[in-house]
């Protein structure tokens, strides 16, 4: 997701709530309550961004199999959900996007985790970012590293 639109996304993570706001279709449609179309749980519907972060390629197929949210693939939600905490002003955020940063399995996590603890901290993760740059091998989270070393 380009830099210049992170802040922007704020708090969401799938676009699918902002689509059906805004479709001139929908817009006419009448609220039904039908059971087939309801979250399996809380947790689906309103999940933590810790726990989109944490999650196993196991635990995530299982949680959204059969759900539109499967399409954004487990990196795509757990690089949503570091933007999101990056943009959510809660110091709470600080050790999960730090231990993402250095623990992830996904490049595209991990870059989007420094862009997030940076703006977090609004620059006062420096030392942390120095010392992940140095641990890192990918290239493209090398990149998302010093970028944010240079906001």
């Amino acid at each position: 997701i380009p830099v210049e639109l992170r802040a922007r996304m704020g708090n969401r993570v799938f676009g699918c709530d902002v689509c059906q706001d805004v479709c001139p279709y929908t817009l006419a449609a009448q609220p039904v309550h039908d059971p087939d179309f309801a979250p399996a749980s809380v947790e689906n519907a309103f999940p933590s961004l810790e726990r989109l972060v944490t999650m196993t390629q196991a635990e995530f197929y299982e949680t959204y199999s059969g759900t539109a949210i499967i399409r954004a693939k487990r990196a795509g939600m757990a690089r949503n959900a570091a933007i999101a905490l990056g943009n959510s002003a809660d110091p709470r955020a600080e050790p999960i996007l730090t231990r993402m940063l250095h623990e992830h399995d996904e490049p595209i996590a991990r870059g989007h985790a420094a862009w997030a603890l940076n703006h977090l901290t609004e620059g006062g993760s420096r030392e942390l970012l120095r010392h992940a740059e140095l641990r890192e091998t990918d290239a493209y989270v090398m990149q998302e590293i010093r970028s944010a070393l240079a906001a």
